[in-house]
């Protein structure tokens, strides 16, 4: 049965800027991302889309304006806010970044074991959430016996073991063909049903289109519509 969740904002953009030294970052973003909503971020390679990312992971810090993560505000962050903030957030990184010296189990629970505030072990969580993506049955493969498709649900479940407010996916879908890819999108739609906010950075929209997702689009470090 799929959780009811409250239509609450988890995560504001307050007219948010960044430039680098010697190209175009984004200029002026302002969204409010809801919780339990899948929204698309649809941009051409250098629109901005990656510096979004950056921005709301904390990877980098915005020249002006103010993001917000729940009550926490990226400019006034101190100490242990920081942990908090990364901890508020799931990333699914375009090259996954999986270890390629674990295997599946051992690197879901290497991120489960960051986080000490819930109460069920690193290991039973992780289990938990490859049950969830279909990957319990391989956990004790490296990730190099995977397909790409499988790479990709586990990176989700890392991404969603210590349960995020928030999970960013970083062209999730782009290498994989068209069956695995509504696998994957599925799956993406099931994390937002039950009430994460899922921002998914994609050059391919029309994948996502059952689902009705909210659409973004970014041209040239300029947020077109939301």
């Amino acid at each position: 049965m799929v959780e009811t969740h409250e239509n609450s904002e988890v995560l504001d953009m307050l007219n948010v800027s960044y430039h680098y030294p010697n190209r175009k970052g984004v200029n002026g973003i302002s969204i409010k991302v809801m919780k339990g909503e899948l929204t698309l971020l649809v941009g051409r390679t250098g629109s901005g889309k990656t510096t979004m990312y950056k921005l709301i992971a904390r990877e980098l810090v915005p020249d002006s304006g103010e993001i917000t993560l729940m009550n926490l505000k990226s400019s006034k962050l101190k100490g242990r806010e920081f942990a908090v903030w990364r901890r508020h957030l799931g990333i699914v990184f375009q090259d996954l970044r999986l270890l390629t010296d674990r295997n599946v189990l051992e690197n879901v629970r290497l991120a489960a074991e960051c986080e000490t505030r819930l109460p069920t072990s690193a290991k039973a969580r992780a289990l938990r959430v490859l049950n969830r993506v279909g990957m319990a049955h391989k956990m004790k493969d490296s990730p190099s016996e995977l397909s790409t498709g499988e790479q990709q649900r586990v990176a989700i479940a890392r991404a969603l073991v210590n349960e995020p407010l928030v999970l960013l996916a970083d062209e999730p879908v782009s290498n994989l063909d068209a069956e695995t890819s509504s696998e994957i999108i599925e799956i993406l739609n099931q994390v937002s049903l039950f009430g994460t906010a899922v921002l998914v950075a994609t050059h391919q929209p029309e994948r996502f289109e059952k689902y009705n997702p909210r659409i973004m689009r970014m041209d040239n470090g300029t947020l077109l519509a939301s």
